[in-house]
């Protein structure tokens, strides 16, 4: 029983002893070295210090701390544990937006039918003949139409104004000094709209169509004369404008 208990205090005392000589992380230099003795040699840089020892014993410290410990004995203490990472508050989640009123929702109602039918209308007015826009189409359209009827009216305009000079022409003379006139004051136009997007270049048309009806009349009938000649062209540009103003007048009452 005795040599039990001598056994027994033996094997603690080692015990002891053995936990003694090992190294804890957070200990000094000098501690480290009453522990296991003077290193084989010492690496130094800035408050960082290695203590190398025998069979790849290497201990490392920080501003005179223990911070690692490789191949040499350690005590029975866990090493320290890096603080925990302080909790960041959780982000406050953004309002959710109100619902609207029932009047806010009727009004974003009303704003997006109105602008698709915007859309819908600048869609349709992009669509046309190729090469055009929605304006320059009607105008050729109506340039084109109106030159059969512009040419009757001119006929028409000619034989009053004949008969208003008092000289003489058949209804198939006045053909060609129409169609002359009438295709003049077209071809100025359509080339002021194509060039300067502008249908009369300040009446430019009537003033060259004046000269074209007057050399045509004195060519094709009996107005041979220039004075015969610019009498009938005077009264017929007259006579056009005082027809084209009832015409107008006509229309815009009939179009009310």
């Amino acid at each position: 029983m005795g040599k039990s208990v001598v056994f027994l205090l033996l094997f603690l005392g080692l015990a002891l002893c053995l936990d003694a000589a090992g190294v804890r992380y957070g200990m000094s230099r000098t501690d480290v070295e009453i522990a296991l003795g003077r290193p084989v040699s010492v690496l130094a840089q800035g408050h960082r210090v290695i203590l190398l020892y025998k069979k790849g014993g290497r201990i490392e410290m920080e501003n005179d701390k223990v911070v690692r410990i490789l191949n040499v004995p350690v005590a029975s203490e866990t090493p320290p544990q890096p603080p925990a990472p302080a909790a960041t508050p959780p982000k406050p989640k953004p309002a959710e937006p109100a619902e609207p009123s029932p009047f806010e929702k009727e009004k974003l109602e009303s704003q997006r039918q109105l602008a698709a039918q915007i859309e819908k209308l600048t869609a349709e007015q992009q669509k046309g003949p190729p090469g055009l826009s929605p304006a320059p189409a009607v105008f050729w359209n109506a340039l084109v139409v109106g030159l059969l009827f512009r040419i009757i009216v001119t006929v028409v305009v000619l034989k009053l104004a004949f008969l208003w000079s008092d000289v003489h022409a058949e209804w198939g003379q006045l053909f060609f000094p129409a169609v002359a006139d009438t295709f003049t004051q077209a071809a100025i136009s359509a080339v002021a709209f194509a060039f300067w997007n502008t249908s009369r270049l300040l009446f430019l048309d009537q003033a060259i169509s004046y000269f074209v009806l007057l050399f045509v009349l004195m060519k094709t009938t009996h107005a041979c004369t220039l004075a015969r000649a610019i009498g009938v062209v005077m009264a017929a540009k007259l006579a056009s404008l005082v027809l084209w103003t009832f015409l107008s007048v006509m229309i815009l009452n009939l179009l009310h």
